[in-house]
């Protein structure tokens, strides 16, 4: 049954790739972002923490296992981004 899930949730994402790629672009034309406006890795990733910590709360006040637990991944897969891009910021400061 979990293989069903993880599969069906495969082709609903992979049918909905060319929506995030117009949507993403439709908001780089509506919100355009200052080039001075620089975020550091950490204030990004704490943007992008405390966006899905609110989603996470609605998910638990639904009622929805299913959303919380894809919230829950979902922040993981931020923490471990945040590690590689530090690692990689750290590597380039030392090579240089």
């Amino acid at each position: 049954m979990n293989a069903m899930t993880n599969m069906n949730e495969a082709k609903s994402y992979k049918e909905a790739e060319p929506f995030f790629k117009t949507s993403a672009a439709e908001g780089d034309r509506l919100f355009p972002v200052p080039e001075s406006t620089r975020l550091s890795i950490r204030e990004a990733v704490d943007i992008l923490l405390e966006a899905a910590h609110e989603l996470e709360d609605r998910a638990t006040a639904k009622g929805d296992m299913y959303l919380c637990r894809a919230v829950g991944n979902a922040i993981d897969q931020v923490h471990k981004v945040a590690d590689v891009l530090e690692s990689l910021k750290y590597q380039l400061t030392e090579a240089a």
